[in-house]
């Protein structure tokens, strides 16, 4: 028995080594995962890190986005604005080309009748001219005929004066 025991003990002490080899293992693996674990709580505190400074960026978008909102609403009210602005003065515009067509509607009127008073004006002052010159033809006729015959009397008095 006592080889049988001593079988058995160093059996068991053969298992205890084995044992003692497994926990070794086992600490040197724990080890490990404590490195990687560490390395692993390095890498979320980095994670966390960035998803804090992507909270920081995603709240400035935020702003900026509100901002540009309140920009756009202003914007949109001057569009309005300078819409309504514009279909006034096409209005103002209009209204001013259909008064500028009625004065020259108007102009042109008294224009023509201005034009037909200086045609007849002129027809008449055509025919007073060409009265005028009949008469000068007339005057110039009867003054030769008087200055030739002041001429021929001239001529016989002084004959009459030489005798």
């Amino acid at each position: 028995m006592d080889d049988q025991i001593m079988v058995v003990l160093q059996q068991i002490a053969n298992d205890v080594q084995g044992l003692r080899q497994e926990m070794q293992g086992m600490k040197q693996e724990i080890k490990d995962l404590q490195q990687e674990m560490q390395g692993m709580k390095q890498e979320i505190q980095d994670v966390r890190q960035e998803m804090q400074g992507m909270k920081q960026e995603i709240q400035d978008i935020r702003q900026e986005m509100q901002g540009m909102k309140q920009d756009i609403s202003k914007n949109a009210t001057l569009i309005e604005e300078v819409n309504r602005k514009l279909q006034l003065l096409a209005e103002i515009q209009q209204a001013h080309r259909e008064q500028t067509e009625r004065q020259i509607a108007e102009l042109r009127e008294e224009l023509n009748k201005r034009m037909d008073v200086i045609e007849s004006v002129v027809r008449d002052i055509a025919q007073e001219v060409k009265q005028n010159q009949k008469n000068i033809f007339a005057l110039a006729e009867i003054t030769g005929t008087h200055e030739m015959e002041i001429k021929v009397i001239k001529k016989e008095l002084a004959l009459a004066l030489a005798k």
